[in-house]
């Protein structure tokens, strides 16, 4: 189980196959490593899933931190034997470097530049709305087929939605980083989608080399993060600096709600002696 920069909880889950018995109970090798229960039994011959909620705590000092859960399993019904299974727990903490606190399209347009590269059904910009007492950047808030600011609205077929932060942010004495933010995501299939791209010293746009940078399908809202190595995505950009961009991509048929976000976040690691 890996628990990056602002990932605090996971789900185990123990499944049992129906035969026989077992109690089980789950030991962290850690003090900062809890588990909610910390015990399951199961007896009878259905099939089921238990769930074990997995905490790491993120006040420890930044670094690195490994540890294990032994899982002992004690059969409840001969000639069932017992058990023992190790599962790695890694951490990393970090420190909040960066937020961006966006509640109006003058304030989104003095960071990011919002511009839609494809024209085949009129522009679609990212725009803030207001949901009951929330505001959230969506993805087509400013679009000359809606434009209503609702986040009820579809968004258009045919977009390149860019939102491309302005300026550089100063990342020189941190490394490990990642970008998070509260993501609403519902699209009309896997061919439209959001994702993150880097932006190189020439200011072009190039994907980021992120586990899973691409956001897509019915996920509704969740907390999403993706990891970002500056030194993996371009020999030749200085590691002192990082601007990001999001894309909202849609194709020729088929909408639904889109994408919004808010409470964008830069996570980092603190470099040794920095």
């Amino acid at each position: 189980m890996n628990f990056d920069l602002q990932d605090s909880v996971q789900i185990l889950i123990v499944e049992y196959n129906g035969i026989g018995g077992y109690d089980w109970r789950i030991h962290p090798s850690a003090a900062w490593i809890t588990v909610t229960p910390p015990a399951g039994s199961a007896s009878d011959d259905s099939s089921t899933q238990f769930s074990h909620v997995v905490r790491v705590d993120k006040s420890l000092p930044p670094g690195s931190y490994n540890g294990l859960l032994r899982i002992d399993l004690k059969a409840s019904a001969s000639p069932k034997g017992d058990f023992d299974y190790e599962i790695p727990v890694s951490s990393l903490t970090g420190v909040l470097i960066y937020e961006f606190v966006i509640e109006s399209n003058r304030q989104l347009d003095s960071l990011f530049t919002c511009r839609d590269s494809n024209a085949s059904s009129g522009y679609d910009y990212w725009g803030v709305v207001q949901d009951w007492n929330s505001r959230y950047v969506w993805c087509s808030a400013r679009s000359d087929t809606d434009g209503s600011g609702n986040v009820s609205q579809t968004y258009d077929n045919q977009m390149d939605a860019w939102m491309i932060l302005r300026k550089p942010l100063d990342v020189s004495n941190f490394e490990r980083l990642n970008i998070g933010f509260l993501l609403y995501c519902q699209t009309d299939t896997y061919a439209d989608y959001l994702e993150l791209f880097l932006i190189d010293g020439s200011g072009v746009p190039a994907r980021a080399p992120a586990a899973s940078s691409r956001r897509s399908g019915d996920a509704g809202y969740y907390f999403a993060y993706w990891a970002v190595s500056v030194e993996a995505f371009d020999a030749n950009l200085s590691n002192d600096s990082l601007r990001f961009a999001f894309l909202f991509h849609s194709d020729r048929q088929g909408t639904g709600s889109g994408v919004s976000l808010s409470n964008i976040k830069i996570f980092g690691q603190p470099k040794a002696g920095g």
